[in-house]
């Protein structure tokens, strides 16, 4: 049994463990093998996760050597109804108040990827990258990377030919840094297992929390925000380029015959004009100091300074309600013995 997993057992403080992913990589179902029914799954690429949902459970065996634990089903990127930066502002918001609570540990995330994706590109590369941003490199032994849906392959043969691609091209600088590679078959054992092992880590602060949290930077300052908010200025760079084109050609366009063309690129301009004026919205939203505000937010409530005497089940519920979070309190023992 690990030495690291009785401390966290007998610390007073809250262990966590965070679930990240895209959307649809599986992560309601990873968490509801272990505590079944606590969390709504959604089908394909619609996210029943709109906000972090927090599950807990009980670390320790029928002797009552015990402690309450938190795992987290967080929001997943490459939604088809909500925006990256809508997204990002929302898990950063609930990791500023995590490392804010005193109570808590970060013990570790497992990152779960598809393995009936036919390669690593475009959105999901595009996460990963964010993803191992948030963490910093300092923290990548502390991730667990998992494939999941291996039950879904038709050729389990191209399903072993994904995994070593994956090991090979885009997870083998984490794995050298210490991170942990498994595969998922979708059992309630082995979700367990993997959930025990970053247990028993040592508590983790993540890039983007310290950035957040102890340097105060907006989060489109931050390694993690920066790429959205690059392409962000494209798009909004790009829709006034086409806005004031399209005004251009409007001066041009005279006469009762060239009504119909006038119209049309009115409404083009128009719609330029909305996309430019959406994105600087997005924009806008992530010159927002989360860390500032949640550090002004936690100070101000009251209950959380004598949060030091609550038992982790109250701590869960409270920081749950502080952020507007669903909170889900079941009875599941994951045992102590049998990891090493």
């Amino acid at each position: 049994m690990s030495s690291s997993l009785v401390a966290a057992a007998t610390t007073d403080r809250v262990g966590m463990i965070l679930v990240m992913g895209v959307t649809g990589a599986g992560k309601s179902y990873f968490i509801n093998k272990i505590a079944e029914g606590t969390v709504l799954e959604g089908r394909g690429l619609r996210s029943k996760t709109r906000k972090p949902q927090i599950v807990t459970a009980i670390l320790g065996d029928d002797s009552g050597f015990d402690t309450e634990i938190a795992i987290v089903d967080t929001p997943g990127f490459d939604d088809t109804d909500r925006t990256d930066e809508e997204i990002l502002t929302e898990i950063s918001r609930f990791l500023a108040a995590e490392y804010l609570w005193e109570q808590f540990d970060l013990r570790g995330i497992v990152y779960l990827h598809r393995i009936t994706d036919p390669r690593m590109q475009g959105s999901a590369y595009r996460y990963f990258k964010m993803f191992q941003s948030l963490c910093g490199e300092h923290a990548f032994k502390n991730v667990t990377l998992v494939t999941t849906m291996w039950d879904q392959l038709k050729d389990e043969a191209v399903g072993y030919s994904r995994d070593q691609e994956l090991r090979n091209d885009f997870w083998s600088m984490m794995e050298d840094q210490g991170s942990q590679i498994t595969t998922f078959d979708g059992s309630h054992e082995q979700a367990e297992s993997i959930v025990l092992q970053l247990l028993g880590k040592p508590p983790v602060t993540l890039q983007l929390q310290l950035e957040l949290v102890d340097y105060n930077r907006q989060l489109d300052h931050t390694t993690a925000g920066r790429p959205i908010a690059a392409s962000l200025d494209n798009s909004i760079a790009s829709a006034a380029r086409e806005a004031e084109e399209l005004s251009h050609q409007l001066r041009y366009a005279t006469g009762s015959q060239q009504t119909y063309q006038r119209e049309n690129l009115m409404r083009l301009r128009d719609k330029a004009e909305d996309d430019a004026r959406i994105s600087k919205h997005k924009r806008n939203r992530l010159k927002s100091r989360t860390g500032v505000e949640m550090k002004q937010k936690v100070k101000a409530e009251e209950k959380v300074k004598k949060s030091n005497r609550m038992s982790g089940k109250e701590a869960i519920s409270m920081f749950a309600s502080f952020l507007g979070l669903t909170v889900n309190l079941v009875f599941a023992i994951l045992p102590l013995v049998g990891v090493m």
